[in-house]
């Protein structure tokens, strides 16, 4: 792991099943960020949705990695960082 030396492979794990499956969890949240792009957003922007509706779409890439501030995940372009490196390519430049 890189950037994100102070997280556990627990932490990245748990964060990752906020990113599927999360329409009611997004409902809740007042903003939302995506750990391909790093983008972070609010709910309302949000528009497209894959998985029968259930799984949000970033509004920036149209990648299903979003999770929401209601999940209780750090919402910090460090904790995104670490994500990132984690499920993607570190090399990865949005």
């Amino acid at each position: 792991m890189t950037r994100g030396f102070e997280f556990f492979e627990v932490d990245f794990l748990r964060a990752h099943a906020h990113s599927s499956d999360n329409h009611t969890e997004h409902t809740r949240s007042g903003l939302c960020e995506c750990f391909y792009c790093t983008d972070i957003f609010e709910f309302e922007n949000i528009d497209e949705w894959t998985d029968q509706s259930r799984t949000a779409l970033c509004p920036e890439c149209g990648i299903d990695s979003v999770v929401g501030d209601a999940s209780g995940l750090p919402m910090t372009e460090r904790f995104l960082a670490a994500m990132r490196d984690r499920f993607f390519d570190s090399e990865h430049d949005p």
